[in-house]
């Protein structure tokens, strides 16, 4: 059976999508706790949450001091 999803636009309007039931998980770059596993329309997962400062979700990767540890090396 398949978890139910609804769409979530983030700021700059880009379209994800998130579980209804879902649970927050913890960041390991910087330990915030109120991080949503999303999945973008290319079927990547993305972290996100909601930022009281913008009044919207924002993708985890804009905000986290850590995001570096995760980046991939780009291939040439």
């Amino acid at each position: 059976m398949k978890q139910k999803t609804k769409e979530v636009i983030l700021k700059g309007g880009v379209a994800v999508t998130i579980p209804v039931n879902f649970k927050y998980a913890k960041c390991r770059g910087c330990s915030a706790t109120d991080i949503i596993w999303a999945t973008t329309k290319s079927g990547k997962s993305m972290p996100i949450r909601w930022s009281e400062k913008e009044k919207d979700f924002i993708s985890h990767f804009a905000d986290c001091p850590g995001a570096n540890k995760f980046r991939k090396e780009v291939k040439k």
